[in-house]
């Protein structure tokens, strides 16, 4: 190899490293300020979620006023067995058609409540989750800040009703391909209130009722190690602490 080669690749791979080095600084003031937009974020979303929280329970206790409809109505008690609140932060693709072109973290205040229930789950189910129609769910309890002369005929995209067994809340998000949570912890987020089981009954039945609420978005840019594509410069968030 002659030596004009050889200075024309040290200078190339100087560049490379520089460039580097530079984009990692920058991921990593990004990746803190997301923490701190997630942070700042909380207080809002948790007060959204509380009023939202007092709403829906609202109508769960009271099938006439906007409960799941018949025959999907799980009578449920006074309060649901099991309640919890968590940041959950995940670190999601900007694309452009099919090609990435940016990154950013987006953190979600997610509330989840189970009830018991005696409805048992149909083998139609084939495995999955069952979304309950809901029917006039919040129509006469909950009118939405968006459209504050009209009620709402079925609940919003921010809130699922599911009937899950306790195998497929204890299974994950991964074997519950329809629900859309499950008990287990996740890396990727924080428990801020309220008791998650650690395990439930075989054979029992629940309507879930989620909640979620956004709390950030930030921009991360592109893994500054890579030349040609965009990929995720963080292999996972940055969580403010609890």
């Amino acid at each position: 190899m002659t030596t004009w080669l050889k200075r024309l690749l040290l200078g190339l791979l100087g560049i490379y490293l520089a460039v580097g080095l530079a984009g990692t600084a920058g991921v990593l003031i990004a990746a803190a300020s997301a923490r701190h937009d997630a942070s700042d974020g909380l207080p809002a979303a948790e007060r959204e979620a509380d009023q939202a929280r007092a709403q829906t329970r609202g109508a769960m206790q009271s099938p006439t006023k906007g409960g799941p409809a018949a025959p999907y109505d799980p009578r449920p008690a006074d309060a649901p067995s099991y309640s919890w609140r968590e940041l959950r932060c995940e670190i999601r693709s900007i694309d452009s058609g099919w090609i990435a072109v940016d990154f950013e973290q987006a953190c979600d205040l997610v509330d989840v409540d189970l009830y018991p229930t005696s409805l048992e789950h149909t083998e139609r189910s084939q495995g999955h989750c069952q979304s309950i129609p809901t029917g006039p769910l919040f129509a006469d309890v909950d009118r939405w800040p968006n459209d504050p002369g009209t009620t709402l005929q079925q609940p919003p995209a921010s809130i699922s009703v599911d009937l899950a067994t306790g195998q497929q809340l204890q299974a994950g998000p991964r074997s519950v391909r329809a629900c859309t949570t499950g008990i287990r912890t996740s890396p990727s987020s924080v428990q801020l209130e309220g008791h998650r089981p650690q395990s439930l009954p075989r054979g029992s039945s629940w309507v879930v009722v989620r909640r979620k609420d956004e709390v950030s978005r930030s921009r991360l840019g592109c893994n500054p190690w890579l030349v040609v594509f965009c990929a995720s410069p963080l292999h996972a968030p940055w969580l403010p602490d609890p």
